[in-house]
């Protein structure tokens, strides 16, 4: 609490004392006109301050007057004098609210004026905006339709620039595997061309020492028989009978061992297969130039050749 105290005397000292004892008072402030009497009592702690009465009035919430009474008149004056001013300062304080408040509706007013102005603007904004949006959503999805048709037209234009390069990839491939086995199937025939007549020239060279040799035997045969037969007529012509039929024997065998040599060469999937063109063809070479080297005559040529089924010159 601020205590006032007009006089700091016997008695407004003793008052400031008792306040203090008490812890009353939280602010003590002195009126006081005489100066010894006003520095005495800051220096006692009597006041905290020593002010005009009526410049402590409007501050203190308790006034005491310890003045000698002749002065209390005075005093009551002034604080008349206070109230009036205080009066005229509350009137002008209501005043200045009251200004103050119809300031603030004023400008309150001009606030929700502005807000409702600006709520009005910002519908227009978000309306404006929704419908530039649908219109921008609108583009979007048209365009996107339009690029997603256009997608679909080009992917199966793809597939159809695919379909037809694999066509025809497919077909030319077919047709490079029909060349690469058709000239395989030549390489083949020629590779065993080359093997048929190596193995060919074997067996001839062979074919052609063997008769060689019967032939040299045959022929030691017919001397050795001639020379034991002696030199009578009547075995002199049994001797030409005996070689008559040696001679056609002999043939016979020619040819029939000529077979035996041929044959195994000419059973199915050998290299002179008679079952084939070419095994013909090579068993007709064979027997060809047998007939030209003179390890056969015409007739067992044609008598073998008969055998397998060809004819030859």
């Amino acid at each position: 609490m601020k205590v006032l105290i007009a006089g700091m005397g016997l008695i407004g000292g003793s008052f400031a004392l008792a306040l203090r004892d008490r812890g009353m008072a939280d602010e003590i402030l002195g009126v006081e006109s005489s100066e010894g009497n006003a520095a005495e009592a800051l220096r006692l702690g009597l006041a905290d301050r020593i002010v005009a009465f009526e410049e402590g009035i409007p501050q203190a919430d308790l006034v005491v007057l310890a003045t000698p009474v002749d002065t209390i008149p005075l005093m009551q004056m002034q604080y008349g004098r206070w109230q009036d001013r205080y009066a005229n300062w509350a009137d002008y304080l209501d005043y200045l609210t009251n200004r103050a408040d119809s300031e603030y509706q004023a400008e309150y007013g001009r606030y929700q004026d502005k807000y409702s102005n600006w709520a009005d603007y910002l519908d227009y904004l978000t309306d404006r905006a929704d419908t530039a949006y649908s219109q921008d959503y609108g583009e979007y999805s048209d365009n996107y339709n339009r690029w997603q048709d256009y997608l679909d037209y080009l992917t199966e234009r793809e597939d159809t620039a695919y379909n037809q390069d694999y066509g025809e990839y497919s077909d030319n491939y077919n047709r490079w595997q029909q060349m690469l086995d058709y000239y395989y199937g030549d390489y083949r025939d020629m590779v065993s061309d080359e093997q048929w007549q190596q193995e060919f020239a074997e067996s001839q060279r062979q074919f052609n020492e063997q008769m060689a040799f019967d032939k040299q035997q045959y022929a030691d045969s017919l001397a050795a028989s001639a020379a034991s037969a002696g030199g009578s007529g009547s075995s002199a012509g049994r001797s030409s009978s005996r070689s008559s039929r040696s001679s056609k024997s002999s043939s016979d065998d020619t040819v029939q061992y000529w077979i035996s040599k041929i044959d195994p060469m000419a059973g199915s999937g050998q290299s002179y297969d008679s079952s084939t063109r070419a095994g013909k063809v090579g068993i007709a070479n064979m027997i060809n130039n047998g007939y030209k080297n003179g390890n056969l005559t015409k007739t067992q040529a044609k008598a073998i050749a008969a055998h397998y089924g060809i004819s030859i010159d």
